[in-house]
This record gives structure tokens, sequence and C-alpha cells, in this order.
């Protein structure tokens, strides 16, 4: 699958960039999410990298037979009814798995997205693993993973949320600069597509 992958994507002109796992065990992030092709663009990078990523579904869906599709294709079931709890199942998940990377889009929408959905981030930190920060910039025509984030605590801060300038698009995080094919106006530095925070308490 890895050679099929990277022949698919050479013809095209686009090339992957995959920075040192520190870890077997992270949550990858992909961003930006502009398009129905960043999951074809996404899924060809992953293969090429030889990185099965898992998704979280809500446990309806894994019901047969479309269930067997769902796990065929890396999907976990997940109680979604139990929100308070999903960072809860998905630190367990982490937890019994020697090797595993859960896929999540933390804009949430394919349109634009003034910050991101913070569950990854909590996520993270409850399970004490890194962020993977992928990409797929169709400006450079390149995919990959550009860095990895360390979740930490920081409680304290006046009005309880704050952003991280480390990840924000067009102030050198990895995503500076980086466009999907539609990109949203007024977004993002350097070319970027789009303009987006991650938050904490």
């Amino acid at each position: 699958m890895q050679k099929l992958a990277l022949f698919l994507l050479k013809p095209f002109g686009w090339s992957l960039k995959i920075e040192p796992l520190p870890s077997k065990k992270y949550v990858l992030i992909g961003a930006p999410h502009t398009s129905n092709w960043d999951f074809i663009v996404g899924l060809l990078g992953l293969w090429g990298g030889r990185i099965r990523a898992r998704f979280l579904g809500k446990k309806e869906l894994f019901r047969p037979p479309l269930g067997y599709l769902m796990r065929a294709l890396g999907g976990i079931p997940v109680d979604r009814s139990r929100r308070a709890n999903l960072v809860d199942q998905v630190a367990e998940i982490f937890r019994r798995e020697k090797e595993i990377a859960i896929l999540v889009a933390p804009e949430g929408t394919r349109g634009k997205a003034p910050y991101w959905r913070t569950g990854f981030y909590y996520m993270a930190l409850k399970a004490g693993l890194p962020i993977a920060l992928g990409y797929a910039d169709y400006r450079r025509k390149e995919v990959g993973i550009g860095g990895y984030l360390y979740p930490t605590p920081h409680g304290g801060h006046p009005g309880g949320l704050r952003p991280h300038p480390g990840v924000l698009p067009g102030q050198g995080g990895p995503w500076a600069g980086e466009a999907g094919p539609h990109p949203h106006p007024g977004g993002g530095g350097g070319g970027g597509s789009w303009v987006a925070w991650i938050f904490w308490p």
C-alpha cells in the first residue's frame, strides 16, 4: 500500500514529509479542512507514511452491515451519549493499545472555523500523549506531519482561555503559509487558507 500511495502522489507533483514520530501512540489532527479532496490526499499521505490511523464514530454506525466496513476502515465505536466521558473513553483506548494513532479533524467543518474544537487536546492531555500536526498544503503540493505538540494544563489564566501561538497558521506554526484547495477569504498569514486557534483552560 505504501508503494501504491507514493506512486499515485508522484504524477500529480505531491511530496510526502513526515517528521520522526516521538511515540507509537498519539492523537493525529489534520488541517486545513476545506475540501473533500483532503480525505483522498490525506489517506494517500497516511498510506505513504505507513500510518494506520484510526477514527472515532458513534456506536450506532457500527451495527451490521455498515459496522463491518467501518471497522475495516479503522473506525472505533464510542458512546456519544456520554459526552462528558468521551475523553475518558479515548484515554482507555490508548491505554489498552500498544500502538495506535487516532485521527481527529479539529475544525469540525469544511467552512471557515474561527477556532478549533478542543476535544483532541483533552484526549491527548488525559492520555499523556503527543499531538501530531498533520497538514495538506495544496500550494506547495505537500502532505505530511509537520511536528508534534505536547499538551500541558495551563490553569489560572484570566478568563480561563488563551491561544497557543505555536500552532497559529501564518505565525510560525506548522501550518504557516499552507493553503487548502478552497482558501477562506482573509484566512491565514503568508497565503494560509484560514485562521484557527487552540484554546485551553
